[in-house]
């Protein structure tokens, strides 16, 4: 679980990310089965991340769960270059 620590979360080639503890520079969890494709760029926003592939696929994660919320296949139809949240309230 995520909660007041120090943490760090990494995207990779082979379709995953990991959330990492920064106090003790160990993998606390994985996020797997979200992507088919490798994972070039994710947005963070308190225990929610977003994160898109090169295959065009999105999927927003819980990473207190490390449950993916919803896997969203080729909604682009290219690779994800950039993600961000937007909240007007």
């Amino acid at each position: 679980m995520v909660d007041e620590q120090n943490f760090g979360i990494s995207a990779s080639y082979d379709a995953s990310l990991l959330v990492w503890n920064l106090d003790t520079i160990e993998c606390s969890q994985g996020l797997f089965n979200g992507h088919k494709d490798a994972v070039v760029e994710f947005n963070w926003r308190n225990s929610l991340v977003v994160s898109g592939d090169r295959g065009g696929s999105m999927a927003i994660w819980d990473i207190n769960t490390g449950q993916a919320v919803r896997s969203m296949p080729g909604v682009h139809k290219g690779h994800i270059s950039k993600i961000e949240f937007y909240s007007d309230g």
